[in-house]
């Protein structure tokens, strides 16, 4: 019975010491420019498996970091413009420190051909769509170019976005989080593509996000961007009683970039006249015993104004490193 006993006991010790996991810390740069290489995919297979176990993406800095169990794996590490590189790690008792992985530019010529014959290019952690002419042609907004991506829906009272039918998405700017409302206003002369993972990992899975769309601006932009939009909904046969608007939007964008300095800011709106008609009815079977209009239902009526204003400035300093400052005021009922 002691022996069965200690042998049980060496069984669990050892799972318990395999189970245990490490981090791993790495960092991209261009070749040429010494500059880091951002928002690169970095999947992590098994070696001798080639099972897939994690995908993530370098940040701003070109940095990406994971926690994996030891043992010896493959990075496929791919981003646009750049050749795909494979690199073979040993993860034994420790953290596990790469040496900074270099990066090297495709051909330009070759990339511009690919581009124009395919501006949508679909891989296992996510999908890249280049914003090129054609594309964003009768697009006048952000919105606009999102709409026109496969799985991507807007909903057209107050521009939600929602992915494979989820509105669980994050939108972010160059890696970063901003007011929604100012990503989504933005010229697409500005972008230089979109990248979505519907699968994101890490701090989006904690944060309860499905979905995370990545909005990539042109680099060394100059130039300003005015938008104005209306959009209003209304009764046409009397089932918002006597008052026909239902809610009204109208909303002020504007952005002036140049060299290093950005600066935005915006102004909307949101009336809301809601007053619909209810009814109380009781039945027994399918016989209605009592029908009665009700006249006080606040949560059916709703008559009020609301008002955003959004001012922001960034100052990119240089690749690596950007200020960023944004205020938001919200006036509501």
């Amino acid at each position: 019975m002691m022996k069965k006993a200690i042998v049980i006991f060496l069984s669990v010790l050892s799972v318990n010491v395999y189970a245990s996991s490490y981090q791993v810390y790495g960092k991209l740069k261009d070749q040429d420019s010494k500059q880091a290489v951002e928002f690169a995919t970095i999947a992590v297979e098994g070696f001798e498996s080639n099972k897939m176990i994690t995908a993530l993406i370098s940040d701003s800095k070109g940095e990406f970091s994971f926690k994996i169990e030891p043992g010896k794996y493959t990075l496929t590490i791919r981003c646009m413009g750049y050749k795909q590189i494979m690199e073979t790690i040993r993860v034994v008792d420790k953290d596990l420190f790469l040496k900074t992985i270099v990066m090297t530019a495709e051909n330009k010529i070759l990339d511009a051909v690919s581009v124009v014959a395919s501006s949508y290019n679909e891989q296992y952690d996510r999908s890249i769509q280049v914003v090129t002419k054609q594309f964003k042609a009768s697009s006048t907004n952000v919105s606009d170019l999102l709409s026109k991506i496969r799985g991507i829906d807007i909903d057209p009272l107050d521009n939600a976005v929602s992915v494979n039918n989820d509105k669980k998405v994050l939108i972010l700017l160059n890696g970063l989080k901003k007011e929604q409302a100012y990503v989504k206003n933005l010229s697409p002369d500005r972008v230089s593509r979109i990248e979505i993972t519907r699968n994101p990992t890490g701090q989006y899975i904690s944060d309860g996000y499905t979905s995370v769309i990545n909005i990539i601006l042109k680099k060394n932009y100059s130039g300003y961007d005015l938008y104005f939009e209306e959009k209003g909904l209304y009764s046409l046969n009397k089932s918002n009683g006597d008052d026909r608007l239902f809610n009204n939007r109208a909303a002020f964008n504007f952005t002036y970039t140049i060299k290093k300095i950005n600066v935005y800011g915006s102004y909307s709106n949101m009336k809301s006249n809601t007053n619909l008609f209810v009814e109380n009815r009781k039945y027994m079977g399918n016989n209605s015993l009592i029908k009665q209009a009700v006249s006080d239902v606040p949560n059916l009526q709703k008559d009020g104004l609301s008002n955003t204003f959004l001012l922001g400035t960034d100052l990119f300093i240089n690749a690596r490193q950007s200020i960023s400052l944004e205020t938001n005021m919200i006036f509501s009922p």
